[in-house]
């Protein structure tokens, strides 16, 4: 089991197949694969986030694993270079703050 950490876009684009949108950490699931996270992320029977009741993950929304940062599609995921590309980069930064 991993964690699997859920952003949500927000603003014009929301809900469209945008790679570089504005989006917001929304919560995580710990699972074992993308489409698990996706489908634990669903207010299908119940509100998935009990400590910040959301919407559910939908096309355009990102999910978070070891791997990258993976865009929710109208069939499946595509990795986004682009976030991973900043995370590491933000990475990176933490790191040379801590060595000084």
């Amino acid at each position: 089991m991993e964690q699997y950490n859920i952003y949500h876009s927000v603003g014009i684009n929301s809900f469209n197949e945008v790679e570089d949108q504005e989006r917001i950490h929304i919560g995580f699931v710990y699972t074992d694969s993308l489409e698990n996270a996706f489908r634990l992320s669903q207010n299908l029977d119940n509100v998935w986030n009990t400590m910040d009741p959301c919407r559910s993950t939908s096309v355009g929304d990102v999910i978070e694993c070891g791997d990258g940062f993976y865009m929710v599609c109208g069939s499946g995921f595509r990795l986004l270079d682009i976030m991973s590309r900043n995370e590491s980069e933000l990475n990176a930064l933490e790191n040379q703050s801590l060595e000084c």
